[in-house]
């Protein structure tokens, strides 16, 4: 069964309806790489904040071009330092201005590449107004506005990093400036747009970003160009229904990067496998629970998980229907990690949109995660978060499953035959992915 026939099979027989109906986007999870995991890694010589420049973004486009784009993946996203700091440099319309230091040729020749290698492009931005624009008192495209008559007043923040300021949306010049901004992006070549720091969420609920959130997703439909907005990070999920109708895909957690001398560590991946389950029900066709970064490509000493982190890491990625976007450094990229990433029985079962649940009787450190499909085909997850081997045994009964099945293990590509359970020995931090076919 095709995947997005598998999709409209469960809407119809599950009552799953569209995440967001302001665009047509995200019919299935992202597919894609991000430079900020190269950029968050700290006392590398290679890698860090300095690293974002125009030659590798092109080298990283090229990569997945050469490497990744057979299999489906298509965004290249640009994360934060792309601009020079709005609190000191914005353009005459209060709007950020690319940091000519790393992108010599320009932005849009970037994105001009991006684009031949057949990807599309993705930028980043917090809500709020540039402090630099509110210093400068910049006019507002298009109206006889300025800086001073949008922005909230006292002076307040406008996100949960502290920076900007928080637009006053009761003047509708402040919607003018987002729509300004936003064709300039349309006019680039923009084609994904992540809006971070946005609360509530963001381990800070005292500012407000959803009325930047609406204004930002009308203002990027407004502009006739197809772009996805994702909202970071650790979204609170009160106002998922909110999420849902404006946005793309949001974080559910903060981040996966370790902020180390690593890419990730066990530790930063781990906390997913509790902090995903409340947002399993609202990932669907339109927007997706976004789990950050898949960082498994590198050898470990750069990428900071053993052979078997990265196949449990891709294994909770794939089966909760997460955005499936990459981090690491795609030119480097081992055999291991590309096997991974690009199984094709893993990408379809990540792209079903299909996601599974834990079991509550192994909830622990011990887990057993299930996804049920409208053809009662099933895909059963074990996880073992313990320091010492798991020996599991399984009886399908648990699931409501009375009569042997066919079984597959995902993994090892092998069909095991007609059984009534699994069992097998589960390495610390590891997994085992089977499918149940009646």
């Amino acid at each position: 069964m095709k995947m997005l026939s598998i999709i409209v099979l469960a809407a119809m027989l599950f009552g799953i309806t569209e995440a967001s109906a302001y665009n047509h986007l995200a019919r299935r999870p992202l597919m894609g790489w991000s430079t900020w995991n190269l950029c968050a890694i700290k006392d590398h010589p290679l890698y860090g904040l300095n690293w974002l420049n125009s030659s590798n973004v092109i080298h990283q486009s090229d990569a997945m071009k050469s490497k990744l784009s057979k299999f489906g993946f298509e965004y290249i996203n640009i994360d934060s330092y792309w601009a020079n700091d709005p609190d000191q440099i914005v353009d005459h319309y209060g709007r950020e201005v690319p940091d000519h230091s790393r992108w010599p040729q320009g932005l849009p020749a970037v994105i001009d590449h991006i684009h031949r290698n057949g990807q599309k492009v993705g930028l980043y931005i917090n809500p709020g107004l540039p402090k630099a624009a509110l210093t400068k008192n910049t006019p507002i495209e298009g109206t006889s506005c300025h800086a001073k008559d949008i922005v909230f007043i006292p002076l307040t923040n406008g996100n949960a990093f502290g920076g900007n300021w928080k637009l006053n949306f009761s003047h509708p010049c402040a919607m003018d400036w987002v729509r300004s901004e936003a064709r300039m992006f349309a006019e680039w070549g923009v084609d994904f747009l992540k809006m971070d720091a946005v609360s509530p969420g963001s381990w800070n609920n005292q500012i407000d970003c959803r009325p930047d959130v609406a204004a930002w997703a009308e203002a990027l439909n407004e502009t006739g160009r197809p772009i996805w907005l994702e909202l970071s990070w650790s979204l609170d999920i009160t106002y998922i229904d909110f999420w849902k109708k404006y946005s793309n895909g949001w974080r559910i957690d903060g981040d996966v990067d370790c902020y180390c001398n690593t890419l990730v560590s066990w530790n930063s991946v781990q906390t997913r496998f509790k902090d995903v389950v409340p947002f399993l029900p609202h990932g669907a066709p339109g927007g997706w629970n976004d789990l950050d970064s898949i960082v498994v490509g590198n050898a470990e000493e750069l990428n900071g998980l053993n052979d078997v982190e990265k196949r449990t890491t891709v294994t909770l990625w794939a089966i909760t229907c997460a955005q499936w976007y990459l981090g690491g450094d795609l030119t480097l990229y081992e055999e291991y990690g590309i096997s991974l990433i690009s199984h094709q029985e893993i990408l379809k079962i990540n792209q079903a949109g299909i996601p599974a649940y834990p079991l509550a009787a192994y909830s622990g450190t011990q887990q057993v995660w299930n996804a049920r499909y409208p053809d009662h085909h099933h895909i059963l997850a074990f996880f073992n978060l313990e320091e010492q081997e798991w020996e599991m045994t399984f009886p399908f009964k648990e699931l409501g499953i009375e009569q042997k099945v066919h079984v597959r293990n995902v993994w090892t590509d092998k069909d095991l035959g007609l059984l009534s359970e699994v069992a097998g020995t589960i390495p610390p931090h590891g997994t085992m992915l089977f499918h149940l076919t009646p």
